[in-house]
């Protein structure tokens, strides 16, 4: 796999797997989870299942704001709401679409 430029973009999809009946607690507050306006999903068959997207200048900047006081505090609003919490770190593939 290669390695990620330090200074290229960066995605995050984060999936969230929410307390049942937790799920407004968990909306009314996920908000706080990004430095800026928040993307979220919800599966349609899953109610508990959330997904956000977010695009970071670079590693650098995502790195920054997880290791931040407001994020951490953020975290700390949904904490009792939240099962399961997993990001993915991604990439642009420039390769594609294959020509």
């Amino acid at each position: 796999m290669p390695q990620l430029d330090a200074g290229e973009p960066i995605w995050t999809v984060d999936t969230w797997i929410v307390k049942p009946e937790r799920e407004a607690h968990f909306l009314k507050n996920c908000g706080a989870l990004g430095p800026g306006k928040m993307t979220v999903y919800r599966d349609v068959e899953k109610a508990s299942f959330f997904w956000s997207p977010a695009k970071w200048e670079n590693r650098g900047a995502l790195d920054e704001w997880r290791t931040s006081d407001q994020y951490n505090a953020g975290l700390a609003l949904v904490a009792d709401d939240v099962l399961e919490h997993k990001t993915h770190l991604m990439e642009s593939v420039p390769e594609f679409p294959p020509k």
